[in-house]
């Protein structure tokens, strides 16, 4: 089995396939596409190929590769890409939570569906996805954004291999993306945020000051939300594995409110800081919340 194959349905695929991401920024690139440019002149720093579309620049066609594979191809330079994304996943230990009969994903499953499927839908428009995975405040694997199939694959393997462990910090991770960033990127957080300090929403609002488009993809599971349980039970913190016993209807009430309280202050910072917010939960089909928000963006 494909890692394509492991992570997307085919339906989803198929129902992404006429949908478009549109940039909410200026982008810093020259090639024909979905998103507006303030630049013109070229880099000198080559970056990779791309097949050629109609319409598009001959001076860029590279005549060597046409020589050897009778295919045309067109040299892509460093600052020359329509739209560059990083999907920051978070893979902390509380990204593995499953709900007890396993009848819907667990966070993190859901968080490579989605980070793969817009991924794809970029680069179907030509533009270049990139992954970066973080546990317990380090970066655990990145892929920079490129456009190849042979990055494809490895975007692809890079989300199948990471396995939920360790705590949830992101600010070191955010921090390094922030400062290695020439131009302008679409950036993608893909978390539970259960560990949300207020310095995380500052540096969030330091992407949002240099340009970059920012959107979070709150992903919860329904017990989180709604706390279900009806019984005496032993409750296990999925990162520090601290354990308390607890009768939930006696805790019930207060837990509602803590997290609406939570819930509500995610929103508001997000949408104060000038990014896009969107929850979603295990039980949500992805294609439905993908679509919604897509469209959003069109519309907008």
């Amino acid at each position: 089995m494909s890692a394509e194959s492991r992570i997307l349905q085919p339906d989803l695929v198929e129902q992404l396939s006429n949908l478009q991401l549109h940039a909410n920024l200026v982008v810093e690139g020259l090639l024909a596409g979905l998103h507006s440019s303030p630049l013109h002149g070229s880099s000198i720093e080559f970056s990779e190929h791309k097949e050629y579309s109609p319409g598009e620049d001959l001076r860029h066609l590279d005549w060597k590769v046409y020589g050897r594979a009778d295919r045309y191809v067109v040299k892509k330079y460093e600052d020359e890409t329509n739209l560059k994304a990083i999907f920051l996943l978070d893979g902390s230990a509380s990204m593995g939570y499953r709900a007890f009969k396993g009848e819907r994903p667990s966070k993190l499953e859901l968080g490579r569906v989605l980070a793969a499927a817009l991924a794809l839908v970029m680069l179907r428009q030509q533009d270049s996805p990139g992954l970066v995975t973080c546990q317990d405040g380090r970066i655990a694997r990145d892929v920079p954004p490129r456009a190849s199939k042979t990055h494809w694959q490895e975007f692809l393997q890079s989300l199948v291999l990471l396995q939920p462990e360790g705590g949830s910090d992101l600010l070191a991770p955010l921090d390094t993306l922030l400062e290695r960033q020439r131009g302008r990127i679409m950036l993608f957080l893909i978390s539970d945020l259960l560990d949300v300090p207020q310095a995380l929403f500052a540096k969030l609002k330091q992407f949002r000051a240099r340009k970059h488009d920012v959107t979070l993809f709150h992903v919860l599971d329904p017990d989180e939300r709604d706390f279900p349980f009806d019984r005496m039970m032993q409750f296990e913190d999925m990162e520090t594995e601290g354990m308390v016993i607890a009768d939930p209807d006696g805790i019930r009430e207060e837990y509602l409110r803590a997290v609406e309280e939570w819930l509500t202050n995610v929103r508001l910072q997000a949408m104060d800081g000038g990014m896009d917010y969107q929850s979603v939960l295990t039980d949500e089909d992805p294609a439905s919340v993908l679509m919604a928000y897509l469209k959003r963006r069109e519309r907008r």
